[in-house]
């Protein structure tokens, strides 16, 4: 077997970067199908759920998000 050696040392990052992407887009999978039942309260459940397995940015924009959810219809 040939072993590969990366020109680029960030390459090995970037790999590591997209597959914690598919990690954070299979998480998000439960809010996108609680989405779909277009229940409120639910989905701010789900999101609140999901919330600590998120990267800290997107925890903080999908707790925002489950809030406004519990306030009321978004328009």
């Amino acid at each position: 077997m040939t072993s590969y050696t990366p020109i680029d040392p960030n390459e090995d990052r970037m790999a590591e970067t997209v597959a914690e992407m598919g990690d954070f887009a299979a998480s998000l999978q439960p809010i996108v199908e609680a989405s779909r039942k277009a229940e409120r309260y639910h989905l701010a459940k789900v999101i609140r759920e999901r919330a600590p397995s998120m990267p800290a940015e997107a925890q903080q924009m999908f707790t925002a998000f489950a809030f406004e959810l519990e306030k009321g219809p978004i328009e």
